[in-house]
C-alpha cells in the first residue's frame, strides 16, 4: 500500500486531498516500518552477535539518497507527479521481484 500511496500527493488538487493522502501514507510508512523491524528482528536471531545497527545505517542511507534525487529532480525542473509516479512503479516492481 505504501508504494501506491506515495504517488498520489503530486496529483492532489485541493488541501483536503492532500491532507487525507498524508494521513494514508503516515499509516501505511508505519505499518511498512512495523513489519521491516519485525523481519530484521527474524534475521538477527540467525546470527551470533547484532546486526540490528547494519540495518538502521541501511534505511538512513537509502533516507539520504531519496533525498538526493528528490534534489536532483527538482533542479531538473521535473514535476513531482512524475516522479512520485516513476518512484512508486519502481517500488511496486521491486516489491514484485522480492515476493
Amino acid at each position: 500500500m505504501f508504494n501506491i500511496v506515495l504517488a498520489l500527493p503530486g496529483f492532489a488538487a485541493f488541501v483536503w486531498q492532500l491532507v487525507l493522502i498524508l494521513l494514508i501514507f503516515g499509516g501505511s510508512r508505519n505499518i511498512l516500518n512495523l513489519s521491516m523491524n519485525t523481519q530484521a528482528l527474524e534475521v538477527q536471531k540467525l546470527y551470533p552477535k547484532s546486526i540490528m545497527t547494519t540495518f538502521h545505517a541501511v534505511w538512513s542511507l537509502a533516507g539520504f539518497a531519496g533525498a538526493g534525487l528528490g534534489y536532483v529532480m527538482v533542479t531538473q525542473n521535473i514535476d513531482p507527479s512524475h516522479h512520485l509516479l516513476g518512484i512508486s512503479v519502481a517500488m511496486l516492481a521491486v516489491t514484485a521481484c522480492f515476493c
